[in-house]
């Protein structure tokens, strides 16, 4: 009995050898995996991690299609030069106006049903620029398609703002990783697709978006707020009453003035030469990649370094952008050359935008509190209004002046101007 005993102790101690070394040894597995996913993700909850994915899917559903949307009013639905541009302007206003109204409303909603009803809006906005015909019928779909942008965008930027400062950056440099990854791999699958018509792509972003309405639910979770949310128009009152806020959306109007520039200037630049259209396909390709280099290799950088430091440095990078391509284009070049220039520019204008896009989303964070953050995220929407509607309107006057030099150096002046209202900002805080 006594030797039984001894035996099955010693099973026993034996067994618990076996799994302790088991475990060791997933341990050590876990341990050599674990700093490379601490660097990116440690400290972020599951529900950001998702939340993060359904953004680089997101945009995978958007540059999927929409870079072509005004091609495909032209040429398959037969719209007026003037017809495209209000169905564009149409989706522009919406998309980033009407966050003065929904910014308040995620403050006072429940976040997740918010988001589940914008990807819904844009799902059918999207579905609904490949079906219908008329132009009326066309700018209610991109009305839609805004409303669900602007339903969804400031929902999720306002779960961002609320995270907890020491994780709060990181998150902001990762989502831009991810919308960059998002738009490398939408133009991509583009290219790859059978296109089985001009409304296949605006069909297929639709279906993306009905899908991931289902999943945003359990991603854009909210921290829970203390404070009781205040009226709408109180709320926007403070935000445009608050000197910081209105200072820093008035000093991204030059930026969101340049940056409307990859889908206005740039390609109608580039798209007189004999590749057409095609041969603005390179940029979009740079820009994402380099984008997706740049948030990976400078990810430390970008956590260690002030937001105003980050602001400098990419208002510097476009000015360099466009001034040596105002340089570059005092002489004729052929289509080889020219293709090389166009990557040149989208290499240095991405570290800019790459700068600026998450220092933009840091100082808004920093500004707001629990109970206004979707207020906040939403009224700075309209910086980017004005700067996109006179960046539309630059870009296709410069595209038209000769020599197209002159564009070029209208940009530089405008990224001059919006170096010099961060160093005023800077200096004023």
């Amino acid at each position: 009995m006594d030797d039984f005993d001894h035996r099955a102790l010693g099973n026993k101690l034996d067994l618990r050898r076996v799994r302790s070394a088991s475990d060791a040894m997933q341990s050590m597995k876990v341990r050599r995996a674990s700093p490379l996913f601490d660097r990116f993700m440690g400290g972020i909850g599951l529900a950001t991690t998702v939340l993060l994915f359904l953004q680089f899917l997101v945009n995978i559903s958007v540059f999927g299609s929409f870079p072509l949307l005004a091609a495909f009013l032209s040429v398959e639905r037969g719209l007026s030069a003037s017809d495209v541009a209000s169905v564009l302007t149409v989706s522009l206003l919406s998309s980033r106006l009407l966050p003065l109204i929904l910014g308040s409303a995620t403050d006072r909603f429940n976040s997740r049903i918010l988001a589940s009803l914008g990807l819904v809006c844009r799902a059918m906005g999207f579905i609904g620029l490949g079906h219908v015909l008329d132009f009326p019928a066309l700018a209610a779909c991109a009305f839609l398609s805004g409303l669900g942008a602007a339903l969804y965008e400031t929902t999720a930027y306002s779960v961002f703002g609320t995270l907890k400062t020491d994780i709060r950056s990181r998150v902001f440099v990762l989502n831009n990783l991810v919308l960059n990854l998002g738009a490398l791999v939408g133009p991509t699958l583009l290219f790859l697709l059978p296109a089985h018509s001009g409304a296949f792509p605006f069909e297929v972003s639709g279906y993306i978006f009905a899908a991931l309405a289902l999943v945003a639910p359990f991603a854009a979770v909210r921290t829970r707020v203390n404070e009781r949310p205040r009226r709408v128009a109180s709320v926007l009152f403070d935000a445009f009453h608050d000197r910081q806020f209105r200072r820093l959306c008035i000093a991204l109007i030059p930026f969101w003035t340049v940056y409307t520039q990859i889908y206005v200037f740039i390609p109608l630049t580039f798209a007189q030469g004999v590749s057409g259209y095609n041969g603005v396909r390179p940029f979009y390709i740079a820009n994402a990649l380099f984008g997706v280099l740049t948030a990976l290799l400078g990810m430390r950088w970008f956590q260690r370094t002030r937001w105003q430091s980050l602001m400098s440095i990419g208002h510097l990078a476009l000015l360099a952008c466009f001034a040596l391509a105002a340089l570059i284009f005092l002489r004729e070049w052929n289509s080889q050359q020219s293709l090389v220039i166009l990557v040149a520019i989208a290499l240095v204008f991405t570290f800019g935008e790459s700068l600026i896009l998450p220092a933009s989303n840091i100082a808004l964070a920093e500004l707001t509190t629990e109970s206004n953050a979707g207020s906040y995220f939403g009224a700075s929407a309209v910086s980017w209004a004005i700067g996109g509607a006179l960046g539309n309107y630059l870009g296709s006057m410069g595209a038209r002046w000769t020599p197209i030099s002159m564009g070029w150096l209208v940009f530089a002046f405008v990224s001059m101007i919006g170096l010099l209202c961060f160093k005023r900002l800077e200096h004023a805080q």
